[in-house]
């Protein structure tokens, strides 16, 4: 894999197929922007695990989206407002984390990965309510949703809590509230 943490390097070009490559690991580069054009399924279509933690991205790019091996997706510690909803039509990730960032909402395009997301974590937003859409996410073994203003009390907010607890509990998961 490449491993250029704390390189302070803006996201490379990748010129050509990378195709053994699994691992990306470009944290704490005070990266602003990754460009459009960074990835493509020709161009690493084995990439299991991409982290792009602890920078300064505003946006990912919707080309995450291309990467059919993706099954690891760390995006925490970012200035991220939203996440593209291309990202959940990836058809291999089983762990998001977009744990402390600036996002307001988790949007209901999420259920797109039901299924088969396993580890959630988005701890540390401006998130004050769920999507209904949580409740169907049956494969779910980790969530961690801690420091979000979530009205708990709302009985939506607590119906979607309580399933979600039941969900980890059943897979003897760790479930980490609010």
């Amino acid at each position: 894999g490449i491993n250029a943490e704390y390189m302070g390097i803006n996201f490379p070009k990748f010129g050509r197929s990378h195709a053994k490559l699994r691992d990306i690991n470009m944290t704490n580069n005070k990266m602003v922007t990754i460009p459009e054009t960074s990835f493509s399924a020709l161009a690493f279509p084995s990439l299991e695990t991409l982290d792009i933690s602890s920078n300064m991205l505003t946006s990912v790019p919707d080309s995450i989206a291309q990467l059919p091996s993706l099954s690891k997706l760390v995006l925490s510690g970012n200035q991220l407002l939203d996440i593209p909803s291309s990202i959940y039509s990836l058809p291999s990730l089983t762990f998001l984390d977009v744990g402390s960032n600036r996002l307001t909402a988790i949007a209901p395009e999420i259920g797109a990965l039901a299924g088969q997301l396993r580890v959630l974590f988005f701890a540390k937003n401006q998130i004050c309510e769920l999507p209904a859409v949580l409740k169907t996410f049956t494969a779910l073994h980790r969530v961690n949703m801690k420091g979000n203003p979530i009205d708990v009390k709302a009985p939506e907010s607590e119906g979607i809590i309580s399933t979600l607890q039941n969900i980890v509990a059943a897979s003897d998961g760790k479930f980490i509230g609010v």
